[in-house]
Order: C-alpha cells, then structure tokens, then sequence
C-alpha cells in the first residue's frame, strides 16, 4: 500500500477497507471527504495557527473579553464550502505551542498524530449552520500505543455563526452546563462542553453543541454517556478544537488566492480496484500576503476562463464603512468552457 500523500486519501483509503463497514455500513466517512473542498495547510501556516488562536486571547485580561473574543470567531467563522475538509501538520501546532504559550506541556511528539483535521458541513437548510468531524492520522491503543491508522470521531461537533441553536439533535447528556472534566495545563478542571471544546474554561453558549458522528448507527450516542469518565474522555483529548477550526475559518475567509494544478501519477488498491488519487487544483492561501493585490487580480484572471465554484468569503461593506458582507459560495465563470474543482493549500510566510 502506497503512502497517501494526505490526511484527507488516508482517511479515505483506510475506510474503504471491510472492517469499516461494520462501523460505517454507507461509506458515509469517505464519500464525503471525496466530496469535499480541500484545504492543506503547511508547516509553518499549522505552527501559526497556534498564534491565530492563543495570542489574541492571552492579551484579554478579563473574562468578558475572553468570553466576548470567543463569540466574535465563531460569528466569522463560516465555511468557504458547502463540504469542506481541512488538515493541517499537528506536530508544527503542538510544537509552537509548546514553546510560545504553554512550555509547561510535557508531552512529547508520540502523544499527538502527525496530522489533525475536521471534515466540515454547512446545514441543507440553514447558512449559519455548520458541522464539524475532527480526524487524526493516528490512533491509540493500550496495548500499542500510537499506531499509524487514520480515524474519525464517534462524535461531532456543531455551532452556528449568529446566536441560534444548531439544528442538529445534541445529545441531551450534554446540555450547555453539563459538568466535563478537562485536563489543563496537568490539572483536573470541571467545565462545560464549550468550555472544553473552545478552551476557554469559562465559556458558555447555546450556539455550540456536542451531537452524533452522521456515520455512527443510531444506538451509537450511548457512548456519550461515558465521556466525563475518568479512564475515557474523548472529548477532553479535544480540548481548545473549536477555538483553532473558528480562527481558521475566521482567517481564511479573508484571503487572495494563486492556483495550481496537481496530478497525482499513484494510487492504491482497494476493494479490489486500483485506485488513483485525484486530481485536482491546489489554491494557496498566503498568510500574511506581501502583494494582495497582485495575487488577487491573478486569480481572478485565471478563474474566469473556465466555470468554477466560488467559496464563500467575507467582503468589505463598502455601504458601511468598518463593516463586513458574508459573500455565499456560488458558481463563477463560463461552464461551456469546462468546471473546475480546487482543493486549498494553506501557507504562511515569515517577515525579515
């Protein structure tokens, strides 16, 4: 089996194997990720997320303004796409964080995966609305320990961007003050979900809830029932994961494009077929950019040739000045032409 060249062909190599389909009888995990618009985010841009979400909260001196901060991400925090799945290198996360904000971490290389991401919807119905599945490249075991086998949660996440409930069913065993133990900086701490989902211990908020994984049968969510346990807590091996996916979202949305054709020339096996990786686009995201304007009006050039999805974006109001305009995802371009799909790669430069 040939080395998938991301996180995102992995998962779907790894859940295309029989052993799956007792957990996931619909394939449901690998045919939404096939589906989805890809984001990959570099070394340096997954060391920077961990500036994106920890500097601004650590200039908040009181717990309004870290709750009042918390709120303002996740009203930006919108998908560029319908399905979206983004990935990043979680050892250069975990690393900078370590060093720039928590040097008390102990933990070393062999206690994160190589890679973290989240598979990302927006409701059918609703444009506030939206999911997310969290996904490692690793998993654990008490017998091996930290194996090389790509996973998804057995639950998910959702929130909204106004100030509504998620339309989802949550678990009612999660209720926005339902008690969970989360450990921060090696002390036991009780908090509530969004509490441990955002890191910020004192949060609380309707617009966040914990509900069932789509893939996982409908007797699956009594599981819940045992996450506050002492030897099996899932969710508070997730602590501070809403806070980095909405200051990503949150940045994202806000940026130029170049683009960049990738055809991979391998594949893999599976379900006996042979099986290549996609082709796609690679759309990178320069954060910070030192010629906005040039990369800007470049992809625009070259997206008008063919017709193309758009992704939703966050636009200056020119109307109302200080303000911003949510721009949906839509259809760009002349679709006699041919349509074209991206997938994103995310980087971000150091200034001298």
């Amino acid at each position: 089996m040939k080395t998938a060249p991301t996180l995102a062909d992995s998962l779907i190599k790894e859940w295309m194997r029989p052993k799956y389909r007792r957990v996931d009888p619909n394939n449901w995990v690998s045919t939404h990720i096939a589906l989805a618009r890809k984001f990959v985010l570099d070394e340096k841009m997954s060391a920077f997320l961990a500036d994106l979400s920890y500097a601004t909260l650590n200039s908040c001196k009181t717990v309004e303004k870290r709750q009042h901060l918390v709120d303002s991400v996740r009203h930006l925090a919108r998908l560029p796409h319908a399905i979206t799945f983004i990935e990043y290198d979680k050892q250069a996360h975990r690393k900078r964080v370590k060093e720039a904000y928590h040097p008390d971490i102990v933990a070393g290389p062999d206690s994160v995966p190589d890679r973290s991401g989240w598979l990302l919807m927006q409701h059918p119905k609703l444009e506030t609305a939206f999911m997310a599945l969290h996904c490692t490249s690793h998993s654990w075991d008490s017998n091996n320990g930290r194996q090389p086998l790509p996973n998804a949660s057995q639950f998910a996440y959702a929130w909204t961007s106004d100030d509504t409930i998620p339309p989802w069913p949550r678990d009612p065993f999660y209720h926005v003050d339902q008690p969970c133990r989360i450990d921060h900086l090696h002390k036991d701490i009780i908090t509530s979900p969004a509490g441990v989902m955002t890191g910020v211990l004192e949060y609380r908020t309707e617009s966040l809830s914990i509900i069932a994984a789509p893939y996982m049968s409908p007797g699956a969510d009594r599981l819940f029932k045992n996450m506050s346990g002492r030897h099996f807590n899932p969710l508070g091996e997730l602590s501070h994961d809403a806070r980095y996916l909405w200051s990503l979202l949150a940045t994202i949305n806000d940026l130029p494009t170049e683009l960049q054709e990738i055809k991979p020339d391998r594949g893999y096996v599976a379900r006996g077929k042979y099986r290549k990786f996609s082709d796609h686009t690679v759309v990178t995201l320069t954060v910070p950019t030192k010629r906005y304007r040039q990369v800007a009006l470049r992809a625009v050039a070259i997206a008008r040739r063919r017709g193309h999805m758009v992704r939703g974006h966050w636009r200056r109001d020119r109307f109302h000045p200080g303000e911003k305009i949510w721009i949906r995802e839509h259809v760009r371009g002349d679709t006699s032409l041919g349509f074209t799909l991206h997938d994103y790669q995310v980087t971000h430069e150091k200034h001298a």
